[in-house]
């Protein structure tokens, strides 16, 4: 198969006037205070990506707060790292951690499970001076950290890629899968991954506050924004790119892994 290149873009799972009924619904719960200075903390916002399981005894020792993203903050909690829940998905799901920052966009059962223990804050997609921070709960989290006033703010478990399980704690085997090769290393990914791996490589500039702790596709991305591309796709994927646009010739070849 020839290497090629691939924007992907992806639509909210919900429509606007569902996140403004939960956006109203949920105002009801405290806001996040704005900092205007610099507070003296540490904070770790981290991912369910695989690599993750080998930074659990930095985490552990962690002078300072952990975010985890989605179900991750129920699975550090059981691994002995006291962890705050994260999230801007609009979805209903349930997890247990000891507090939560969630988006006034979320599904109120979410917010049921946490009364008394949890703060929100608006966004974009609901109130004109609310927060943007792009698709996914891991990338809104860095603006919603910065109004709180951290500036010392590292991403770990956001990798984008992965061997075997897709997510340190679980498995959602998603059908759409392609292979990136980057660096001359190739890893398995899935296009939501992709889009995370572009929006996180725009913090990184700011590396006096966001600091990159995972490995994988992004650091490869980060270290290679120009020469990373596609260099096989899952059947499923291959059906759904051909139904977007059209039998191109580009996914018929088999992979080949790198030489190197």
């Amino acid at each position: 198969m020839s290497p090629f290149r691939i924007q992907v873009k992806c639509e909210c799972v919900m429509s606007r006037e569902h996140l403004l009924r939960n956006a109203e619904v949920n105002s009801r719960h405290p806001i996040i205070e704005a900092k205007f200075k610099p507070i003296d903390r540490k904070l770790a916002i981290v991912g369910g990506g695989p690599l993750v399981l080998h930074d659990l005894p930095e985490l552990k020792a962690w002078d300072g707060d952990v975010w985890g993203i989605n179900h991750t903050a129920q699975w550090l909690n059981e691994q002995g790292v006291r962890t705050t829940l994260f999230t801007v998905d609009p979805v209903p799901f349930t997890v247990s951690a000891p507090d939560a920052i969630l988006g006034s966009v979320c599904d109120p059962s979410v917010f049921a499970q946490f009364e008394g223990r949890v703060r929100t804050f608006h966004m974009l997609q609901t109130h004109a001076e609310g927060l943007s921070g792009g698709t996914f709960s891991s990338t809104c989290a860095a603006a919603v950290a910065l109004r709180m006033g951290y500036a010392n703010v590292s991403f770990f478990g956001c990798e984008g890629s992965f061997e075997e399980r897709d997510h340190v704690d679980r498995h959602e085997d998603r059908p759409h899968q392609l292979i990136i090769r980057a660096g001359g290393r190739d890893y398995k990914t899935i296009p939501p991954f992709i889009i995370q791996c572009e929006e996180l490589m725009k913090l990184f500039v700011f590396d006096g506050v966001f600091h990159n702790r995972s490995g994988g596709l992004l650091q490869a991305m980060i270290d290679n924004p120009d020469t990373w591309e596609v260099v096989a796709v899952s059947a499923a994927f291959k059906t759904h790119l051909e139904s977007v646009n059209g039998a191109t010739g580009l996914y018929e070849r088999p992979y080949v892994p790198d030489a190197a």
